[in-house]
Parts: structure tokens; C-alpha cells; sequence
């Protein structure tokens, strides 16, 4: 399946903090034979409300993405990555669809196959020729 992870990490980490948090992540996914697609980084973001942990508040946060293909058992090495890390304040892992699934490809193609049919039925509509005064 293919996952998308959007992490929020505390704002103001120095770039090799960061770098370092991706590369792990992405270091367990190639590790369990994933494959990544895309990783974003959106910088320090002011988030809707604030993340309190104990002493702590944050109103703000370091958002990155990161798109990758993943097998369901190593799914779970990938949150316990995350959830140890103490820098990582929160994080959503969402399954996606395939978008080069077989399954993901048919309808188009039927579809696609159909509006050719029905072209090739339909008589063709010819503009009349243009007429001389």
C-alpha cells in the first residue's frame, strides 16, 4: 500500500536535527523494502491550536511529509520510530490508493474503451461547405 505521513516535529530544531529525523524514517521504510515517493518539508507553520505536553506548549511546529510505498507489518516500525523520538509532537499515517494499481486503472480504461465505441457508432457530423454570394 502506498502511506502518506505528515509530521509535526517542535519548531526551531536546527536543519541536522531535522534532517536526521527524516533520514530515520526514510532509512526504515527502504530497510523493510519500501519504496519513497515524495518527502516535503513546509517549514515552521503556526498551528489552529496549541500542543501542550507536560511544561511544554507549542503553538507552533515544523510540518514535513513523506509519501511512501510500505508492506502493512512494516507500517508498525515506522510509528515506533516516531513515537520514541521526542522531538516528533504528533504525526498522521494515511493509506492511499495505489495510483499505478491495476485496480485503480481498469475503470479509466473501460471507461476510455467505451467512449471510443461510442464514437466510432456515432455518424460523423460534417460542416456543410462554405457557399459563395
Amino acid at each position: 500500500p502506498v502511506y502518506e505521513l505528515v509530521c509535526l516535529a517542535k519548531p526551531a530544531l536546527q536543519r541536522a536535527v531535522l534532517a536526521s529525523m527524516m533520514q530515520r524514517v526514510g532509512t526504515v521504510v527502504m530497510d523493510k523494502g519500501g519504496v519513497l515517493t515524495d518527502v516535503k518539508s513546509y517549514g515552521d507553520q503556526y498551528l489552529a491550536y496549541d500542543i501542550k505536553r507536560p511544561f511544554e506548549r507549542y503553538d507552533k511546529a515544523h510540518i514535513w511529509q513523506m509519501n511512501f510505498k510500505l508492506n502493512a507489518q512494516a507500517k508498525k516500525e515506522v510509528d515506533h520510530v516516531l513515537r520514541v523520538n521526542k522531538d516528533v509532537l504528533r504525526w498522521v499515517m494515511v493509506r492511499r490508493p495505489d495510483p499505478f494499481s491495476l485496480a485503480n486503472v481498469e475503470p479509466l480504461w473501460a471507461a476510455a474503451k467505451k467512449q471510443s465505441a461510442s464514437a466510432e457508432l456515432a455518424p460523423s457530423q460534417e460542416a456543410p461547405p462554405p457557399t459563395s454570394s
